[in-house]
């Protein structure tokens, strides 16, 4: 601020004598106020140049939820309720009281995400998960849908963090590329596994059978487990 002053004092003198010079014709009202104009001007430029910035700062925190609500999600076991939903439900609602550490203006919502994302719970300091729309059951995990909408929900007058709740399964979409896009804007995403063991299992990765036959030919299937 110092460097900034003197040099915006070296160059309203010059500015200030050649306008009591040149302007003696406009009457004095009128000259000082075309002086000051000026002044006002140079002072603009000089905080440019001195890369001076107006910040504000925001104590909030608004924290979404993006919870897995795929089919694989079925083979967690060992939650206190009945099923991982509502275990996961009651979980929330305890981060979201304010009895249990939450400061009081600090904002919660939930996404909930299987092969498409959906709002569960808009950001709010009480999120009313009662409300959540009805969805039809999933075949896939997109976890790059559900970061996306979490960045577009946001809001602009609180710090932000995410919570994904997911086993990382994910089976379409850009995750990568979905991260990349919250760290550029600067939202730090946390991670709350989802663990389960599966054993005995048989998965068909591809069939590749001859697109045609004729009756009675003989042909080859390949079968990739």
């Amino acid at each position: 601020w110092s460097e900034a002053l003197g040099v915006f004092a070296i160059l309203a003198l010059p500015i200030v004598l050649l306008g009591m010079r040149s302007l003696n014709g406009l009457g004095p009202v009128r000259k000082w106020v075309a002086i000051v104009i000026r002044l006002l001007v140079l002072a603009v430029f000089v905080l440019l140049l001195a890369n001076a910035r107006w910040e504000r700062v925001n104590k909030d925190l608004e924290v979404i939820v993006l919870r897995d609500a795929s089919e694989s999600t079925a083979q967690v076991r060992n939650f206190p309720d009945k099923t991982l939903q509502e275990s996961e439900d009651q979980w929330i609602k305890t981060l979201a009281d304010s009895h249990h550490g939450k400061p009081p203006m600090d904002r919660l919502g939930v996404i909930s995400f299987q092969d498409q994302a959906v709002i569960d719970s808009m950001p709010s300091v009480q999120p009313a998960l009662e409300a959540r729309p009805i969805r039809t059951v999933g075949s896939g995990t997109d976890i790059a849908s559900a970061i996306q909408l979490s960045l577009a929900t946001l809001s602009k007058d609180a710090m932000h963090r995410l919570l994904l709740v997911s086993d990382g399964n994910a089976t379409t979409g850009d995750t990568d590329a979905a991260i990349s896009a919250a760290v550029a804007a600067g939202v730090p995403i946390d991670v709350a596994p989802l663990h389960y063991d599966i054993q005995h299992e048989v998965v068909v990765e591809r069939l590749v059978a001859p697109p045609m036959r004729r009756e009675n030919e003989p042909f080859t299937l390949d079968v990739i487990l």
